[in-house]
């Protein structure tokens, strides 16, 4: 689970983190910059390890075995309980409402994380975010 987490933002970096709940050009080009971002990187290293890591990578992106839907889970409570342990300022800036964080992140976290789930939804009720 570690080395797909530091996989999967390996490629991120590399294309271009894009903003959570962004629904304009640099949320549609997302996918292609990402599979650019891995073929590239993996490419660079030698072919059984760019090939376990690929396979890594691709196993977070679909979502199909145990571990990485918990790094999936991981990776969405992160941000979101950041920003619940600040006041919500970030979603406060671009009019993230309560709903739009839950529908993003709920169906990830709740079933692999419920007790974190619901410890958040009860930080998120304590205060508005739009």
């Amino acid at each position: 689970a570690v080395a797909m987490a530091l996989t999967h933002d390996i490629v991120e970096i590399d294309a271009g983190d894009t903003f959570a709940y962004d629904q304009g050009a640099d949320a549609a080009s997302k996918e292609a910059r990402e599979q650019a971002a891995a073929d590239r990187l993996f490419g660079l290293l030698p072919p059984a390890a760019g090939a376990m890591l690929r396979d890594l990578w691709d196993e977070y992106e679909r979502g199909d075995s145990p571990e990485a839907r918990y790094v999936m889970a991981i990776d969405r409570m992160a941000p979101m309980l950041l920003n619940l342990a600040e006041g919500g300022t970030t979603w406060r800036e671009h009019d993230i409402t309560a709903d739009r964080v839950i529908a993003r992140n709920g169906p990830h976290v709740e079933p692999v994380l419920p007790g974190v789930w619901e410890h958040a939804m009860e930080q998120l009720r304590t205060f508005d975010v739009g």
